[in-house]
């Protein structure tokens, strides 16, 4: 799908997606588990199986990879090739389109250009921060503070802040007012430790004080996803210590899990006061028939997806597909060896289908019995 598309176009490109949908459901809500179980393979037509048995796992990656092209492969069944432009034409466009990167941080509040490129600064907000989500952060805070300029609107709410990390960013890197919000309390404890840990080295090492009426502001919210987000106006005034329904600002979620993100979509629609939504869903198969489907379109039409197809949704393609083209198999047999172990239950004590089981760290050469 692309921008600037008409509703008519999005209501014709929705339904092409369910007719999709509803003809290969089995397959997009079977479990890897099960592969061996049902018999899947065998559910496949046999043309594709004919075609696919003995494709090396390159070959396979380009297939899967619906952006690549395909060369050097064998011939591919008319439907499996229509499949896969289909999927192709209805996809949102997966490339990132970074535009932020001339963004300057209004760090002048607060902090000189040699300070933010000092070491010890860095430290401060990157703390216990593995690579992916220091790149996630990063981008998201970026957008919140073009988001903040442009609508003259500097009070944000981290919704589902977790350790604080992205609130940080945003209150001492950009200079905004920052209002978090966590349901647990002691990730919020720890938050506020690693404000002062933060604090503590601009001092230390800069002889900079924080004013303390800049800091994040750090509530145990639980945000009632059932709801239309009045709680969250109200954790806003208290956080900020304005007592005025008219406080205008901006909602930013890193990886709201499953009803939550539509609350928040809700909220964004009904309220005046919310100026700028800006957030990253996650944990898709926990959404209940509040938060799914959204638009009433889809409602109309009793446009649904099953757990299994929703779990699915939150898996990077990416990740398969660069296994498959740079050889980590190991990392893949896994499942197989999981699916295979599944079999051998089944076979022996049907009223243990789908157990719980002990994970396996996979490691390179892992064989079967381990």
């Amino acid at each position: 799908m692309r921008n600037k598309q008409s509703k008519a176009q999005i209501q014709m490109q929705l339904n092409m997606c369910h007719d999709i949908y509803k003809q290969y459901s089995w397959l997009l809500n079977a479990y890897v588990s099960d592969y061996y179980v049902s018999e899947y393979w065998q559910q496949l037509p046999q043309s594709w199986r004919e075609s696919l048995k003995n494709l090396k796992p390159e070959v396979l990656s380009n297939i899967i990879d619906s952006e690549s092209t395909l060369t050097n492969f064998q011939l591919l069944p008319l439907s499996l090739l229509a499949l896969r432009q289909t999927i192709r034409y209805l996809s949102i466009p997966r490339a990132q389109e970074n535009r932020l990167d001339q963004l300057k941080p209004i760090h002048g509040l607060l902090f000189n250009d040699n300070v933010m490129r000092n070491e010890h600064f860095k430290n401060c907000f990157w703390k216990r921060i593995k690579l992916k989500k220091r790149h996630e952060i990063e981008l998201i805070a970026k957008m919140c503070y073009k988001l903040a300029n442009e609508t003259q609107c500097h009070y944000i709410v981290d919704v589902g802040s977790g350790l604080g990390h992205l609130s940080r960013i945003l209150c001492y890197m950009y200079g905004l007012r920052v209002c978090a919000l966590e349901a647990q309390k002691c990730l919020c404890t720890e938050a506020r430790k690693l404000d002062d840990f933060m604090e503590n080295t601009m001092k230390n090492y800069f002889n900079i004080s924080i004013n303390q009426n800049l800091r994040v502001a750090h509530l145990n919210v639980k945000i009632k996803t059932d709801h239309n987000g009045s709680d969250i106006l109200e954790a806003v005034k208290k956080a900020f210590g304005i007592d005025n329904d008219n406080i205008q600002f901006g909602i930013v979620g890193l990886h709201p899990c499953g009803n939550l993100g539509p609350t928040l979509l809700r909220l964004f629609k009904q309220s005046t006061q919310v100026k700028f939504l800006n957030i990253v869903g996650c944990c898709y198969m926990k959404l209940t028939t509040f938060g799914y489907p959204l638009s009433a379109y889809s409602q109309k039409n009793n446009y649904e997806l099953d757990y299994s197809a929703r779990e699915l949704a939150c898996h990077a393609l990416e990740a398969y597909v660069a296994k498959l083209k740079n050889g980590e198999f190991d990392q893949l047999k896994v499942h197989a060896y999981r699916a295979a172990l599944e079999k051998l239950i089944t076979d022996r004590q049907p009223n243990m289908y789908h157990s719980q089981v002990n994970s396996v760290k996979c490691t390179n050469g892992l064989v079967f019995a381990e």
